[in-house]
C-alpha cells in the first residue's frame, strides 16, 4: 500500500527511471526476506544538545507571536489542552 509520502515522490523516481531507460523497478525495505539476512542491527542514539543563546531568544519571539493565535484558536475549540511550546507548525496551520 503506498502512503501519501511515496506518492509525493513517485514522480521523481519516475523522473530517474525514465533517464536510466530502466525496464523495471523493484523496491526493498529492511523488513522483506530476502534482505532481512544483510540487515544488522541499528543502534539509534539521541544526543541532546542545547540551544545557544540566539536560539533561545528566537524560539520566545516566535512564541510570543504564536501566542495570540493559539489562545483564538483555543477559544474557538479547535485546540485542546495544547502548550502552545510544543505545538508544531503544521498543528497550528492545520488548526
Amino acid at each position: 500500500m503506498l502512503n501519501s509520502n511515496c506518492l509525493a515522490k513517485q514522480p521523481v523516481v519516475q523522473h530517474i527511471i525514465d533517464n536510466l531507460q530502466l525496464s523495471a523497478l523493484e523496491y526493498r525495505n529492511e523488513r522483506d526476506p530476502d534482505v532481512i539476512p544483510y540487515v544488522h542491527d541499528i543502534k539509534i542514539e539521541l544526543i541532546e544538545v542545547a540551544l545557544g543563546k540566539e536560539a533561545v531568544d528566537l524560539n520566545k519571539r516566535l512564541l510570543e507571536v504564536i501566542r495570540p493565535y493559539v489562545a483564538r484558536l483555543s477559544t474557538l475549540g479547535l485546540l485542546q489542552n495544547r502548550d502552545y511550546q510544543i505545538l508544531s507548525p503544521p498543528d497550528l496551520l492545520n488548526s
